[in-house]
């Protein structure tokens, strides 16, 4: 499989990834599609840390990052990976 090919199966999997996320205003656990939070602004509480998605306009999803508030970065693929190891889910801030 070459680099093009990887590259579009993960674009896939981020847009179809589902992942667990509380939403502390409705007091609800859901699964949502990860991509459903790909949006620049959005602030999630993830491992006790908070994150905020960046990406440029009109870029692709997977050229965007999860910064935390220690100014640690995970590329938007690696930040889904993190996720769906871990068996906690993300709880919303701002989306």
């Amino acid at each position: 499989m070459d680099l093009i090919e990887q590259y579009t199966r993960l674009g896939w999997l981020v847009e179809e990834q589902e992942v667990p996320v509380y939403d502390p205003y409705l007091d609800v656990f859901t699964n949502r599609p990860y991509q459903s939070l790909l949006k620049p602004g959005t602030v999630v509480y993830f491992k006790g840390r908070k994150h905020f998605f960046c990406a440029e306009f009109s870029l692709p999803l997977l050229e965007g990052s999860w910064v935390d508030e220690e100014g640690s970065c995970r590329a938007t693929a690696e930040f889904l990976f993190y996720v769906l190891n871990e068996d906690e889910a993300i709880t919303l801030v701002n989306i």
